[in-house]
């Protein structure tokens, strides 16, 4: 390896040594995680803490509002009235500008909102905490371009698969925490306000860290050893993209490539799932197994602390299957993907036609949600499988009509369960899982039958010399690295003293 950190990435088949011991790469990887897991954790509270701001039996001193359940639903589902429309303009300012302000000025405004959502909600009602959460759905709509922008920008290829699984594991995570934590602090003295509270401060003090320790490139960043910056450049110049140059994206061809438009069906059908499951199970917890605030929080977690744990088996064990040729790629994806979602929506029709008792019911819950882990080996690579130069974008479409699903699911349930009795309360739910098992047979019957793990004929630009820009400090939209002598030659934006460190 090369001593000279300047020296410009080789575009040859050499593999560069790895630095030994903790470098700023994992520094970056570790707050990226956490980073996912503030956004989780402020994303989700209010699926516990609503159960307990309307609940009537509540014994303590803090506000309860009579709100009905088709308007909870519409209040679960604002959040991605602003989410599902940052989706694709969020990807095109991070690519632009860079991801380290945008991620900051998410998880902060986020962050504020959070903190302010008790108060602004005594004074205004249901109109205000509508507005909270929509504006909180624009801000996180930028923490998921940041994040891939960030990686490609940090993780050479050869370490990206780990990196990639380890930052994403914090959904699971900010998830986790958000179910357990908030069902203990609404039970607690504190009260339901603190549900906000406990999230907001520690995303603020994740910004802290933030602003001192990341930067958006590895040459910007001030402690990292000359040995980690050649090793990161060098492996980047030797990364598998077709094309370095940035041209338009082809909208067109995606819109009619059968393979990318069943990314679009299998991605709603996820969400929709995904999202039911997620906003909806304390009130499942509540109204039909009738389970007490703290126990529906811990309950309510321990899917997705097995989900998060079954991240790390299927990684491995995709990489096994594909190395040894067992299966063909796009065989492969479609055989985990159908676990995913096939196994799933099998789980909540068993649920639904069953009558397994709460523990019972809390273990298909936990095999439902676990299954998904299987995306990640999936439908969630087949983007940069169709297409690796423009696979962000694909993903940014695809997010983006999934992220319709956020919407629609919290309504959908709403409107189902509508005022119901407790004797009409469990014929209703089976009803709410049927449907939910149906979006996930249907989606991933799409991607079965239309998907391939094969680059598309629109992956390759037209016109190879039609550039679209670069990254600001000298890095093309897909995370390549210039040389150096043009990095170090192009002029300091007037954000510069915000753009790393």
């Amino acid at each position: 390896m090369a001593e000279n950190p300047g020296e410009p990435a080789p575009r040859g088949g050499e593999t560069p040594e790895t630095p030994r011991g903790f470098g700023r790469r994992h520094l970056q990887v570790l707050l990226l995680f956490l980073a996912i897991a503030m956004a989780y954790g402020i994303r989700i509270n209010l699926s516990v803490a609503l159960v307990s701001m309307t609940n009537e039996k509540r014994h303590d001193a803090y506000q309860v509002y009579d709100w009905a359940q088709s308007t909870r639903g519409t209040v679960l589902s604002s959040f991605f009235w602003g989410y599902s429309v940052m989706q694709v303009p969020g990807s095109m300012l991070v690519q632009r500008y860079g991801p380290r302000r945008f991620l900051l000025a998410s998880i902060a405004g986020c962050s504020v909102l959070a903190i302010l959502t008790p108060y602004a909600v005594s004074l205004g009602g249901v109109a205000v905490l509508i507005t909270i959460r929509v504006a909180q759905g624009l801000l996180s709509g930028l923490v998921f371009p940041s994040s891939h922008n960030m990686l490609g920008r940090w993780t050479p290829p050869l370490e990206r698969p780990r990196f990639t699984s380890m930052v994403y594991g914090g959904m699971s995570m900010g998830t986790v925490a958000a179910m357990a934590g908030a069902g203990l602090l609404c039970s607690s003295q504190l009260g339901w306000p603190s549900a906000f509270y406990v999230p907001g401060v520690m995303g603020l003090l994740w910004c802290i860290l933030w602003f001192f320790l990341s930067a958006d490139t590895p040459r910007q960043c001030k402690g990292i050893t000359p040995e980690e910056l050649a090793y990161i450049e060098r492996s980047l110049g030797t990364s598998a993209i077709s094309s370095k140059c940035v041209a338009k994206v082809p909208w067109k061809a995606i819109l009619t490539s059968p393979p990318a438009l069943s990314l679009l069906a299998v991605h709603c059908g996820q969400n929709f799932g995904h999202w039911m499951l997620l906003t909806e199970m304390p009130n499942f917890m509540k109204t039909e197994l009738h389970f007490d605030i703290k126990k529906d929080g811990l309950f309510s977690a321990l899917p997705y602390i097995s989900l998060w744990l079954a991240t790390f088996v299927v990684g491995w064990t995709a990489q096994r299957v594909n190395e040894s040729g067992l299966l063909s790629l796009t065989a492969s994806r479609k055989v985990f993907n159908s676990l995913a979602h096939w196994g799933s929506g099998l789980a909540l029709l068993l649920l639904a036609l069953t009558n397994p008792g709460p523990y019972g019911a809390v273990a298909m819950l936990t095999v439902a949600v676990t299954l998904e882990s299987c995306i990640f080996a999936g439908f969630y690579v087949s983007h940069m499988d169709l297409s690796p130069n423009f696979g962000g974008a694909l993903m940014g479409l695809s997010n983006g009509c999934g992220s319709v699903m956020g919407i629609l699911a919290p309504l959908v349930v709403g409107v189902i369960l509508g005022e119901k009795s407790e004797e009409e309360i469990v014929e209703t739910w089976s009803r709410v899982f049927i449907l939910t098992a149906s979006t996930y047979f249907a989606g991933n019957l799409v991607y079965v039958l239309l998907c391939k793990a094969e680059v598309q004929p629109w992956n390759e630009p037209a016109d190879k010399g039609q550039h679209e820009g670069k990254g600001e400090e000298g890095e093309d939209l897909q995370g390549a690295t210039l040389p150096v002598d043009e990095r170090d030659a192009r002029p300091k934006k007037r954000w510069s003293w915000l753009c790393g460190r």
